[in-house]
């Protein structure tokens, strides 16, 4: 995913996955600023557990942003 705006540009990848084998579940994010200076690009990284149900919901309010070309989308966390 990428956003642009008139003097930015920030990446961002999202990787679902389990964590054992007992199938709880994590995403990994990756989101990183201003490819143009390559000499200074900043990052995060997060990983997150969620619920498996979670992400039929935010599946659901992703395709409704593709759709609208707006809006938001939030992945509900576990504790």
């Amino acid at each position: 995913m990428e956003v642009r705006a008139e003097h930015l540009l920030v990446g961002s990848q999202l990787d679902f996955q389990c964590q054992d084998a007992a199938g709880h579940t994590c995403f990994h994010s990756v989101i990183e600023d201003d490819f143009k200076n390559r000499e200074a690009t900043e990052s995060a990284a997060i990983q997150v557990s969620f619920e498996p149900a979670a992400l039929d919901t935010f599946l659901i309010e992703l395709k409704q942003i593709e759709q609208d070309l707006r809006g938001s989308a939030c992945l509900m966390t576990g504790p």
